[in-house]
């Protein structure tokens, strides 16, 4: 559990699977990706931007901007704006779950990816102390 609060590695894996989850299917009947849609690309650029925060130490020798990022509770915001749009997201497919169910539609491994990469990504934050 040290090694969790003196790296970065729950943070980089927590954005790694969400972004990850943006590519695999929402749906399983349909095959369609989260990344397809606007949202979507609202999530695959707030993580991005978490990540950004998440490395501003080692970036913040070359893009002074970074020196004012450090504080890695900055990732709460990403994250939870994520978690919101996930959950809009879910509402609006489980209405088209509501019909499909007869047809075997289900929420497929996209939808939880991004779940887990999201809560791994909000724990982050409270675990790290630092290097």
């Amino acid at each position: 559990m040290d090694m969790f609060r003196q790296k970065k590695y729950l943070g980089i894996a927590g954005n790694a699977i969400t972004i990850v989850g943006l590519f695999l299917p929402i749906l399983n009947v349909s095959g369609a990706n989260f990344i397809s849609s606007f949202p979507g690309i609202l999530i695959l650029i707030l993580s991005v931007l978490s990540l950004l925060i998440i490395f501003s130490d080692k970036l913040s020798a070359n893009v002074p901007f970074f020196e004012k990022l450090k504080n890695q509770k900055l990732t709460l915001i990403c994250t939870g704006i994520s978690a919101v749009l996930l959950i809009v997201n879910i509402m609006n497919a489980s209405a088209i779950m509501a019909f499909g169910r007869a047809f075997g539609v289900s929420y497929g491994i996209g939808v939880w990816a991004m779940g887990i990469g999201l809560v791994v990504s909000a724990i982050y934050p409270f675990l790290y102390k630092g290097e």
